[in-house]
């Protein structure tokens, strides 16, 4: 990737370097420095200028037809994007797995797409290995309050009724100026439960027949008891091609397509994933050197009545956990993984992806630093390749979609319903993160 040497952030920009360096964002400064006053446009069609070089090994690009395969692609489709892919393997990996996206998760795609070549797949791996309750809200419709309440559900209706009292306390509760609107379909015993593996509930099929005709046309047919990660991802898939008049945008389940993966690969005691979990020594330098936070494995569990996500500790008898004892032995591991007991975390996704195939991974502000302490621990050990401190983690695609007409934030929701608004790819990078500022700098916290 070229990267123009003289560009420095926007005056007009309410980032500096310097602050973000100072709060632990060194390489989101490093980035800005460099990129602050070109467009958005450019930079975005340099994020896809990357020389060729990497080589994506054929268990991940069978996984990757085994999950477009789920979500519906037919086979012709899916030899030709398969076929893009391996000669531009670009993942954007910023999003949560989400029934419907937010106005940061809108700027990352758009970001990424308006310096695209047209003749590329635009191919989108959500993180399913999260709580309903994470920032994203992935269990709801999420949208703003621009249009009221009886123009999105039928007047009266149960959900009407039910959605219309829990505003009203959020109201009395001091949150009425909140510009978002979040009508949950999952019940409040799953909030806190795993995305990943999740069914689909009554509450979904309820809530569904309430809501307006253009809702139900995009949430499609309901089917409780059915696995709630591809039916969100085909809402998602369908309202960012209407955005971005782009047919050939796909979805995945990040997890699930590394869960495939691991499979695939944990057949081979040799292979460097094999390695990274089975062999005692790489494992330990792996974890002396990333630390306990990053979570490697996850998992859902009840307690009580309520659904919970909790992180797997690994250590040399196995992964431990709330409930859960798996052996570390390659059956073990891969019979939890094809059960859907056990849920990979951020390091075998990640190392799998960037670092043993060499995808170009477009993430998030939070993704660039992760991804770059990762590379730092891995050159140190020289793993899983001499060459591993040449792999890109400079991929920032972020931002935050605020109508400047009345500084409220944009859902991509809010476009699917026909709210008139454009985003302007012609400004800076450096303006386009301004609606970040608050949370990069920690205000108000």
């Amino acid at each position: 990737m070229t990267i123009p040497p003289s560009a420095k952030p926007s005056s007009l920009s309410l980032l500096s370097p310097g602050k973000l360096r100072d709060l632990g964002r060194s390489r989101l400064a490093a980035i800005l420095e460099r990129w602050g006053s070109t467009s958005v446009s450019e930079y975005s069609s340099r994020l896809w200028a990357r020389p060729p070089g990497s080589i994506v090994e054929p268990a991940l690009i069978e996984s990757m037809a085994a999950q477009l395969a789920r979500q519906g692609l037919c086979p012709s489709d899916l030899q030709a994007a398969l076929d893009s892919f391996i000669r531009a393997p670009v993942l954007q990996t910023t999003t949560h797995l989400c029934l419907s996206e937010g106005p940061t998760f809108l700027a990352a795609h758009l970001m990424a797409i308006t310096g695209q070549p047209v003749s590329l797949p635009y191919f989108v791996a959500a993180y399913s290995g999260v709580p309903f309750s994470n920032p994203a809200w992935s269990g709801c419709l999420n949208l703003s309050r621009r249009r009221p309440l009886d123009e999105l559900m039928i007047a009266g209706s149960t959900s009407f009724r039910g959605q219309l009292k829990g505003e009203m306390n959020r109201l009395q509760d001091g949150a009425g100026s909140d510009p978002e609107r979040r009508i949950s379909l999952v019940p409040a015993v799953s909030r806190d439960g795993l995305v990943y593996g999740a069914k689909i509930s009554a509450k979904a099929r309820n809530t569904t027949i309430d809501l307006c005709s253009s809702l139900k046309d995009l949430l499609g047919r309901v089917e409780e008891g059915q696995l709630f990660g591809p039916w969100a991802l085909a809402a998602s898939e369908k309202v960012l091609r209407r955005i971005t008049a782009k047919q050939d945008v796909f979805y995945m389940d990040l997890n699930a397509l590394v869960t495939d993966y691991l499979l695939r690969v944990f057949e081979d005691s040799a292979h460097p994933m094999s390695r990274m979990l089975f062999d005692s020594s790489v494992r330990r330098k792996l974890q002396e050197g990333l630390g306990m936070k990053p979570a490697w494995f996850v998992t859902g569990i009840q307690k009580g009545k309520r659904l919970r996500t909790e992180s797997l500790l690994v250590d040399d008898e196995g992964l431990h956990g709330p409930g859960v004892d798996v052996a570390l032995t390659p059956r073990a591991i891969s019979a939890a993984l094809s059960d859907g007991k056990i849920c990979p975390g951020l390091v075998p996704c990640f190392l799998g992806l960037a670092f043993v195939n060499g995808v170009y991974c477009l993430g998030s502000f939070e993704q660039v630093e992760y991804l770059g302490r990762f590379r730092n621990v891995l050159a140190k050990l020289r793993w899983p390749h001499k060459d591993v401190c040449a792999v890109a983690v400079d991929g920032l695609t972020t931002g935050r979609c605020v109508d400047s007409r009345d500084g409220v934030p944009v859902w991509p929701l809010d476009l699917w319903l026909g709210y008139d608004w454009q985003a302007s790819p012609d400004q800076s990078l450096a303006q386009w993160l301004d609606g970040l500022a608050s949370r990069l700098l920690g205000v108000g916290r």
